[in-house]
């Protein structure tokens, strides 16, 4: 077990279970990356949500994890598009998200789970929106700029508010993909990221890179060639099986990557054609990316896919450059 405390406020880092509680906050064990299954067998399933009580001040679990199961069947087509260079993007693509249903009182329990963003833009009515994954999070959650190491920082306040979780909706266009509508603190707050990159994503694409990488907040950057175009699969997270659309590559993560960008080169710009989803591995406490061999593979929502729903969800189409 690895701790840390500094600024006055107990953490835990990524892998640990409890930690010294001084003044503000206590954070607990990490929620788990969803595992993609290879298509014989459903992955790993991670338990529910829980929170501990710390004394005197909240107490945090991060939870959530899903598993993929490949199907049989095509996924959505890949029409001919363009590259969308947002007006403005408030949140850096890669940074740390913690989500959580509920703000945080002390002396009770508080749930989170920690995520990634994959990029924002600003739509044309003026709101600004992020995007991470829909696993990490429901209708009507608080999203918080998250720090290094898994902290849980507090006093703060949220940067936005999930107004749209794609494979919880009604009407489900099963996609792993959630929008969070930013606040005025998003503007101003500090985010944790592993570097920067400009927000450019494909809103429509013939066809993927045939490599892609990663940001997320646990693994950093990370890359691989492309192995499958989106398909309809079945995802298993601890609320039930879902259907959800996604490609793959072979590309290593873990707990916290999950809604991180998914980038490659297009037309000789980097350009973000995806969001981290799930790994098809689970690695372990011990293992990194580098330790854990051949053979991972993540899967990802496509902006392709994406950027299908984003007027049909928020309304408005998004203000850019192009």
């Amino acid at each position: 077990m690895r701790m840390a405390c500094a600024a006055a406020l107990a953490a835990v880092a990524a892998a640990a279970a409890s930690a010294c509680a001084p003044m503000d906050a206590r954070v607990a064990a990490p929620e788990t990356m969803g595992v993609v299954d290879g298509g014989d067998a459903a992955g790993a399933k991670a338990p529910e949500r829980a929170g501990r009580t710390a004394e005197a001040s909240p107490s945090v679990t991060k939870g959530a994890q899903s598993s993929v199961e490949s199907a049989d069947r095509a996924g959505m087509s890949r029409p001919e598009g363009n590259i969308v260079a947002p007006s403005d993007a408030p949140l850096p693509p890669g940074a740390a998200l913690d989500i959580s249903s509920t703000y945080p009182t002390p002396g009770e329990s508080f749930n989170f789970n920690v995520c990634t963003a994959a990029y924002s833009f600003t739509l044309e009515d003026g709101r600004s929106i992020g995007v991470t994954a829909s696993h990490c999070a429901r209708q009507g959650d608080l999203v918080w700029a998250g720090a290094a190491d898994g902290e849980f920082i507090f006093p703060a306040e949220p940067i936005g508010e999930v107004i749209h979780s794609d494979l919880y909706a009604v009407n489900s266009n099963k996609l792993d993909v959630a929008f969070i509508e930013l606040n005025d603190n998003a503007q101003w707050a500090t985010y944790h990221f592993t570097r920067q990159m400009e927000t450019q994503f494909a809103a429509g694409l013939d066809e993927l890179p045939n490599r892609v990488c990663k940001l997320g907040r646990s693994t950093g950057q990370t890359c691989g060639e492309v192995t499958h175009y989106s398909q309809l699969g079945r995802l298993h997270s601890p609320d039930g099986e879902l259907e959800s659309s996604a490609a793959r590559a072979a590309v290593c993560g873990r707990t916290g990557d999950s809604g991180g960008p998914v980038f490659g080169t297009v037309d000789g710009r980097e350009v973000i054609v995806g969001l981290v989803s799930g790994t098809t591995e689970k690695l372990e406490e011990h293992q990194t990316c580098e330790t854990a061999g051949q053979g991972m593979e993540m899967s990802f929502t496509t902006t392709t896919d994406v950027q299908h729903v984003v007027e049909e969800v928020l309304g408005v189409r998004v203000a850019s450059y192009n």
